[in-house]
């Protein structure tokens, strides 16, 4: 039986190749020989010993343009593809005096518009030097948008999933960081395309003060609660890009 052209034993076999190449290409880098190997699982002999697991590129290619092409909810992150000047305020905890830095972004489309990459650089001027790297993109399999972050600060990476709340149609993002205890800390991120110069990210972390600790901050409230925003969370980060002229 084909579907689309293509037979379906033939088309498992792609998505399973498909699967394993992003395994083992965040990995290292690897040779097509591996890749097959790997997907042989364990079996030994090389791929072309294995016909029951030969693929053609224009299969794989047509699989790939199916699967993988980016959708509409990629297109809406081009709001934020650019140069940008950030403003970030920092809050180490509810009521905390905050700290202001300033950075310059550079964001472009990765990958034929599959993600956007935002490079964060600190103004010339810049007292507290923070560089930062964000990857964003939308997984079409799960139907969520994703961000991938890491920094100067410290030697570790979070990443957060989500959707968009249509309450004011920010991207809600949810995740779990590793404490220093080794408890992970739940935190939430936001994502508001205010126009298409401006944008605002949001991340807010679980406090000590009071509130359950698995309430998480109030989604009515959408992208804008106060720093204070109760039930044991607090908006750790803002940060508002405003385009470059």
């Amino acid at each position: 039986m084909t579907r689309h052209g293509i037979d379906g034993s033939r088309m498992e076999r792609g998505r399973r190749f498909i699967v394993a190449m992003a395994v083992l290409a965040a990995a290292a880098p690897v040779g097509l020989g591996v890749l097959g190997s790997w997907i042989s699982a364990g079996g030994g002999a090389p791929p072309e010993d294995r016909p029951e697991y030969a693929i053609d590129k224009a299969t794989l290619r047509t699989l790939i343009e199916r699967a993988g092409s980016p959708v509409e909810e990629h297109r809406a992150l081009s709001p934020m593809v650019g140069a940008f000047d950030g403003v970030t305020t920092l809050r180490s905890g509810p009521g905390a005096s905050p700290i202001t830095t300033r950075s310059i972004v550079s964001s472009s489309w990765m990958m034929e518009g599959r993600f956007v990459r935002m490079i964060g650089t600190p103004a010339l001027d810049e007292e507290l030097p923070i560089e930062s790297m964000h990857v964003l993109g939308f997984d079409r399999r799960a139907g969520q948008y994703f961000c991938w972050s890491i920094d100067s600060t410290d030697t570790y990476g979070l990443v957060s999933r989500g959707t968009v709340d249509e309450a004011d149609g920010a991207i809600v993002l949810h995740g779990r960081s590793e404490s220093t205890g080794g408890t992970p800390e739940p935190f939430r991120q936001t994502i508001l395309i205010e126009s298409a110069d401006r944008f605002t990210m949001r991340v807010w972390l679980r406090s000590s003060e009071g509130g359950r600790t698995d309430d998480p901050p109030d989604l009515r409230q959408g992208s804008r609660p106060s720093p204070q925003s109760g039930r044991g969370w607090f908006m750790a980060v803002e940060s508002v890009y405003t385009r470059r002229p």
